[in-house]
């Protein structure tokens, strides 16, 4: 009984407040949609976003993980022109990041790149 006291009261916070967490699953899967069309090399691709203020893309490619440091950087700033345009109505996003790894069919991976986007 208390549980269920504690848990009715916690959503009403959340929707009084205006704290509700929105659903991405459709902007995710539209995210990950377009990234295959836009980088076809991209094997591996996940779409994480935390709180509604936070996304992270891994992108798990061989060619670009090898790729220059300046290439990685326009897929980022590509991939930040995305995000913004998929997901930036409905949701507070602040910052993000891309992480590139070689590995492509494995979810242990070993020495990401991690670059920072801009979302502001």
């Amino acid at each position: 009984m208390h549980k269920t006291f504690i848990a009715i009261s916690a959503t009403l916070l959340f929707t009084s407040c205006g704290l509700e967490p929105k659903d991405n699953t459709a902007n995710n899967q539209k995210m990950e949609d377009t990234l295959f069309k836009v980088l076809p090399t991209v094997n591996r691709l996940t779409v994480e976003v935390k709180d509604n203020k936070e996304v992270v893309v891994t992108l798990g490619d061989a060619e670009l993980y090898n790729d220059s440091d300046d290439k990685r950087k326009q897929v980022t700033e590509q991939v930040a022109a995305i995000t913004k345009s998929i997901y930036m109505p409905d949701n507070d996003l602040k910052e993000g990041s891309v992480v590139f790894v070689k590995e492509e069919t494995t979810t242990e991976v070993k020495d990401p790149k991690t670059y920072p986007m801009s979302l502001q």
